[in-house]
């Protein structure tokens, strides 16, 4: 009876501990909650066209698609480390606060470390932390922080991470080439989920060399109907002339129809345009339905009646 009721008090330990290690587990992002999910059939035709025809696939769809598959990819990045870390038991567990490792890899140059902070009944802040393999505690960088809100008994949350891109190449130049910093808020208790991008100064090392200012959002029906917001500086010919401020809004139902904005203005468009405004909307196959724009740079196609959405959405160029 005595080892019975011992192994009794060790399980409930046990369980106390587990639980609490999930507890901060949950409380930190998760993939899926920075996710842009665009709709989509599958064709691998996507992108075939540069000015799309009546039926063919939409210009400002795929846009979209290829926008939101490049910052999805980014996201995994960013997270794919702290997941995999966080997916072991943390080295220590108390009231209020787990820590994981410190730990160095095989073959790493960097000793790593992630630590959750309860600050409140449901609320949390976090760090990934990296230091050189010999290094002491002196010498511990964030790569990546935040806080957030966890609705207690599940894993939904909200909140803000940071990616400490400056910071992390000047620790390690090879394993971070990005620079400049992202900040990414988000919110998946409730209907409509969020996601809210900004990246600022930020370079990747290789195909954005030149440091950008970039903003993103994007929100998320329980019945997958949405919106996508994408605003950036950038040369859209190429030539290393002025960046243009550029603006791509789309929006879709249920079925995945939907309508595109964008709007370009600065950099090389003549003062007396001001701006050039392009407005695309495509049914639930995503083919295209109505085209339209104000610097005839194709012609205006299809019945403007068979967009889903009647208004514009064109925000203003930064």
């Amino acid at each position: 009876m005595r080892i019975l009721s011992l192994v009794l008090v060790l399980s409930t330990f046990a369980a106390g501990c587990i639980q609490k290690g999930d507890e901060f587990r949950d409380a930190l992002p998760h993939s899926d909650d920075l996710t842009v999910r665009v709709p989509q059939d599958g064709s691998s035709e996507a992108g075939a066209h540069a000015y799309a025809l009546i039926g063919q696939r939409a210009v400002l769809y795929q846009a979209t698609r290829d926008i939101s598959r490049a910052i999805n990819g980014g996201v995994y990045i960013l997270l794919s480390v702290l997941e995999d870390i966080v997916s072991y038991p943390p080295a220590t567990v108390t009231a209020d606060q787990a820590t994981w490792g410190p730990h160095t890899p095989a073959l790493s140059p960097l000793t790593w470390r992630m630590i959750v902070n309860k600050v409140g009944e449901s609320d949390y802040t976090f760090s990934l932390d990296a230091r050189p393999k010999n290094g002491d505690d002196t010498t511990w960088v964030a790569i990546l922080s935040g806080d957030s809100h966890l609705v207690a008994g599940t894993r939904l949350s909200s909140g803000t991470l940071i990616a400490h891109c400056d910071e992390a190449h000047a620790l390690d130049e090879y394993e971070f080439r990005c620079t400049g910093q992202v900040t990414a808020d988000w919110d998946v208790t409730g209907s409509p989920r969020t996601v809210v991008v900004a990246f600022r100064g930020w370079t990747d090392g290789g195909v954005f060399s030149t440091p950008i200012d970039a903003d993103y959002s994007y929100l998320e029906n329980d019945d997958l109907s949405g919106e996508f917001a994408f605003g950036a500086s950038a040369d859209l010919d190429d030539d290393g002339s002025l960046p243009e401020s550029i603006v791509v809004t789309s929006r879709w139902d249920a079925s995945g129809a939907g309508r595109g904005d964008a709007s370009a203005s600065s950099g090389d468009i003549p003062v007396a345009i001001g701006s050039v405004t392009v407005t695309e909307c495509w049914d639930s196959s995503f083919g295209r339905s109505f085209y339209t724009d104000s610097a005839d740079l194709a012609p205006t196609e299809g019945d403007p009646a068979a967009c889903v959405f009647a208004d514009a959405e064109v925000p203003e160029g930064e």
